[in-house]
Formats: structure tokens, sequence, C-alpha cells
């Protein structure tokens, strides 16, 4: 699992959206602690909360997979054939 790349993902997202550590952690049930592990690599994807941190950053729980290269990314212009 690439937890830095999450991590930045992550914090990127979250900062896009204007959100702070403390306000995604409510948002999702972590503590600011605990997002800002995350954010820094320094702890694993929690299983849990994968769900409630894809809606609230607005992207699918496949993205965030990919961004911690558990899947990889479909090739542009591939369609599944």
């Amino acid at each position: 699992m690439n937890t830095q790349g999450l991590g930045v993902f992550v914090r990127q997202r979250r900062g896009e959206l204007g959100l702070t550590q403390n306000e995604l952690g409510a948002k999702t049930g972590l503590t600011q602690a605990y997002i800002s592990q995350i954010e820094r690599g320094v702890r694993r994807w929690p299983q849990p909360y994968v769900r409630a941190i894809a809606d609230v950053l607005g992207v699918s729980e496949i993205q965030l997979a990919q961004e911690a290269g558990l899947i990889s990314r479909q090739p542009e212009g591939k369609d599944g054939e």
C-alpha cells in the first residue's frame, strides 16, 4: 500500500474542499490526529472508514484504492475489452 501517495492525495483533496483536518475528522468519525497521520503516511488506511472518507472528499472508493496503490489505473482509452 502506498500510504505516502494516499496521504498526499487526501491532503490535497481536503485542501481543495477547504476542509481542516478537524472538519474531515468530524465528518468521518476519526480524530484530527488520525487524519494527520494518514496524510503523513504514518497510519495505514482505516478500512472501516474508507467509504466515509471517500464520500466527504467527493471521490470514489476505487479512486482512493488507486491512490493507495491497491489497484492499478485502467489505461486511458480502454473500455474494459
